[in-house]
């Protein structure tokens, strides 16, 4: 279902007539190349299903997600600057096979549950260390000596 809820001009009606209601995200998988740009409120949903799909995904994003800092640009995928103007590309299949064929690799590795589920906890702890009234003086720090130390953890013992 598209969200047409930011829609706020006159002309909504006529963006729903001619766009329709439903998105059709399988026939984008269908393609060699398929353009993924940020929606409304966050990164393109069907960033991981592209780069899964065995298409190249064009990508066009600001915003970071928990696997944002393990895709490596033309490995993983095409970037694609805010303005459009770097996309003029030669065309060569070999390339755009091989890009998908990393990301199909890169994706059976690294987005299993497992992951997701390690991100979660970390993000968890970093969380509650920070709500945490005593957040100075939980976690490590690191001594003189190099090695990580934990004052509060070590008091206690």
């Amino acid at each position: 279902m598209i969200d047409y809820s930011a829609c706020l001009g006159t002309n909504c009606e006529l963006i729903k007539h001619a766009f329709g209601t439903e998105a059709d995200t399988e026939e984008a998988l269908e393609y060699r190349h398929v353009l993924l740009t940020d929606e409304d409120d966050g990164p393109p949903s069907e960033m991981l299903r592209t780069i899964r799909s065995g298409s190249v995904p064009f990508i066009s994003t600001i915003f970071r997600t928990w696997y944002t800092e393990r895709l490596v640009p033309w490995l993983h995928f095409v970037p694609v600057d805010l303005n459009g103007r770097d996309t003029a590309l030669r065309g060569r299949p070999k390339d755009a096979t091989w890009i998908s064929r990393r990301g199909q690799k890169w994706a059976k590795q690294v987005l299993r549950k497992k992951d997701m589920e390690i991100y979660l906890f970390r993000l968890l702890l970093e969380w509650g260390r920070l709500i945490d009234d005593r957040r100075d003086e939980i976690g490590y720090r690191r001594s003189q000596d190099g090695g990580f130390q934990n004052d509060e953890w070590t008091r206690r013992q």
